[in-house]
């Protein structure tokens, strides 16, 4: 039996003994924990830098995806001021956010030394430094959000500000979930392959199970833009 999970340390520990393998986004603080687990069953992680833990990993191209977006929105758009939106302490942030200024960089566009606002998923999204340079008249032309669940609530603290997407300001996103096509409006986003990652993720776990003590492998899966409304695209 294979499971994927969220990757919380109680959860992870629980299926100890209970499934053959586990592919799993890890939280922050289920390392020990994973080591633990890792000597009765093979494990995949997603969605974390590679280590010297010994696991497996299927990752997104982070750099690639957030590459192929600022440069959407310098070329096409001819946006030259830019700020980025989510916690640099989030590993998938962290290399969105290199990639984000390596590219403006290499586009000669300035780029800024640290995220505009460090926002985090399940922490209080008060955007606080971004409600502060709305109210300063300092806000970039365009807020790249780290993840679509960042983008999401922007678009909604927009809306009732008043403040027009993309007129105003334009907001994306990064993972390609559903909700982005639904949103008001349509998120512009980078989708992750998320199918072929835990395909991908499966076979790796079959592969372990029958070769204990293989190398550990890294895979990491390209990306695709989706242009939508949110950046000022035909939704």
């Amino acid at each position: 039996m294979l499971s994927s999970g969220s990757g919380t340390t109680t959860s992870v520990a629980e299926s100890a003994g209970r499934v053959d393998g586990l592919a799993i986004f890890p939280g922050p603080s289920a390392a020990t924990t994973l080591a633990q687990v890792s000597l009765k069953m093979p494990i995949v992680l997603f969605s974390t830098p590679p280590g010297e833990d010994g696991h497996h990993r299927v990752l997104a191209d982070n750099a690639g995806g957030m590459r192929e977006l600022v440069t959407h929105l310098v070329t096409d758009h001819g946006i030259t001021s830019l700020g980025f939106v989510g916690a640099l302490r989030v590993a998938d942030y962290r290399e969105r956010f290199e990639a984000f200024r390596e590219t403006l960089t290499d586009l000669g566009v300035a780029a800024p030394d640290e995220p505009l606002d460090d926002s985090l998923l399940g922490e209080d999204l008060g955007y606080t430094a971004v409600i502060e340079a709305l109210r300063e008249g300092t806000l970039p032309r365009a807020l790249v959000c780290a993840s679509d669940q960042l983008a999401l609530p922007l678009l909604d603290l927009f809306a009732a500000e008043g403040v027009r997407v993309p007129d105003d300001v334009v907001v994306t996103g990064f993972d390609g979930i559903f909700a982005g096509r639904l949103s008001t409006p349509s998120l512009t986003t980078v989708r992750q392959p998320m199918e072929a990652m835990g395909r991908t993720a499966a076979r790796l776990l079959m592969d372990s199970s029958r070769s204990p003590s293989a190398e550990p492998v890294v895979v990491r899966l390209g990306t695709k833009l989706v242009v939508r409304a949110s950046c000022g695209c035909v939704a």
